[in-house]
């Protein structure tokens, strides 16, 4: 893919080679553990986000070793109740830091699903709970220094293809069932990275949705075998 016109290409390359600003906005979220710091001993979510804390432990060790090297053991009993807890979490103190380590973390693995191989290491990448959970917090947490991550991942589950369909895979992994029935939405997408540039226009993901949005097709083709490359960025 290249830009629509050479006046784009340089806009962007002159945009890419400008040092990072000092914004407030994090690059991640902080650890669940952290969140419980915020909180009072009797707070009625106390229980609720050291439960959080305890599986999101277990969704992402990688508990396996295998031909490809280590990897994680899908546990889709832990994955289900994750989800409900966390798809129905009540706005409190650090709840952006734990929405957006369901949605970083489990449900997109952005930190590294591709350059392993989002399959066989991360089996519970689902644009559709990754979307819910990302309106979530942007929804409840207006305010967020989480917003431009949050909005970069948005962007990114509406850009995925989905992975071929595999009846034994489909049977095996649930969320990669539903992640078969996805289809992308490049216009979804194209908004969710003009809002990011609109909002963030010298954040760390502004140079990346700019070239992003220069592109005729912005559609991405998951990898499933590990060490393929990483095609998120330009």
């Amino acid at each position: 893919m290249i830009p629509r016109s050479p006046l784009v290409a340089l806009a962007l390359l002159w945009s890419c080679s400008k040092p990072p600003p000092q914004a407030s906005q994090r690059a991640g979220p902080n650890p669940p553990r952290e969140v419980l710091s915020l909180l009072p001993a009797d707070h009625p979510c106390r229980s609720t986000v050291q439960r959080l804390a305890q599986l999101l432990d277990s969704l992402t060790v990688q508990n396996g070793e295998g031909p490809h090297g280590p990897y994680h053991r899908v546990n889709a009993a832990a994955e289900g109740e994750f989800w409900d807890r966390i798809r129905y979490l009540p706005p409190l103190p650090g709840g952006d830091d734990l929405l957006a380590s369901a949605l970083e973390l489990v449900y997109t693995r952005y930190d590294d699903n591709f350059w392993n191989g989002f399959l066989y290491h991360y089996p519970y990448l689902d644009s559709r709970k990754a979307a819910e959970i990302a309106d979530k917090l942007l929804r409840e947490y207006p305010q967020s220094t989480l917003t431009e991550r949050t909005l970069w991942l948005k962007a990114f589950v509406f850009r995925v293809i989905p992975p071929e369909p595999d009846a034994r895979l489909e049977a095996d992994y649930p969320t990669f069932a539903e992640q078969v029935r996805h289809r992308p939405d490049s216009g979804a997408a194209q908004d969710v990275l003009r809002l990011l540039v609109q909002r963030f226009p010298e954040g760390r993901h502004a140079c990346a949705a700019g070239f992003w949005l220069a592109q005729e097709d912005i559609r991405l083709k998951l990898l499933v075998w590990p060490k393929a490359g990483d095609p998120r960025q330009p």
